[in-house]
């Protein structure tokens, strides 16, 4: 439900954006307009915080095996997205939460090699289950890799930096 609630307010400041865009009548640049959401607005390099993810925001993560084999890399979190990597791999998926508990689902992809802690695998899916702490500013999670439930990891991702909204938002009528 707050997913929902997050997509129909961002609508909602896209449509209001837009919206001022057409009174406009021309290209201009619109700057700091006010958006449902807390401490987001768009101009000049503004931090942006989704309260119905409570994670967005630049993360080191640090995931060990069962076995003992350790990894880091680091990974950007944006409104239920998730993008990032390590010397040797890519990292994209989806993320979700509610209260304090996490969900994300994450294509994991070789593009260098390197030493990774499952072996010789280049491409799979982890599933993970964890907990937001810190109110947001780090989580842990566990969990497998899809196509080979016994292949375990454990992660811990600890807040790097807030994200950064463009400078300005252009409208063309």
């Amino acid at each position: 439900m707050s997913r929902l609630m997050s997509s129909l307010a961002l609508l909602a400041c896209a449509i209001s954006i837009f919206g001022l865009c057409s009174v406009l009548g021309e290209q201009k640049a619109v700057t700091n307009v006010e958006v449902p959401y807390e401490n987001v607005k768009i101009g000049p390099y503004e931090e942006v915080f989704f309260p119905a993810l409570n994670l967005n925001g630049i993360y080191q993560v640090t995931f060990s095996s069962p076995d003992g084999k350790k990894g880091t890399g680091i990974v950007v979190i944006s409104g239920g997205a998730v993008n990032g990597g390590d010397p040797a791999y890519t990292y994209q998926g989806s993320i979700s939460s509610a209260g304090s508990e996490l969900k994300t689902s994450i294509e994991v992809v070789r593009y260098n090699p390197g030493e990774p802690i499952f072996g010789p695998l280049d491409n799979f899916q982890l599933e993970l289950d964890g907990e937001i702490q810190e109110g947001g500013k780090a989580f842990t999670a566990s969990g497998y890799v899809k196509s080979q439930p016994a292949l375990r990891i454990k992660l811990v991702g600890t807040w790097v930096r807030a994200l950064i909204m463009p400078q300005f938002v252009y409208c063309n009528n």
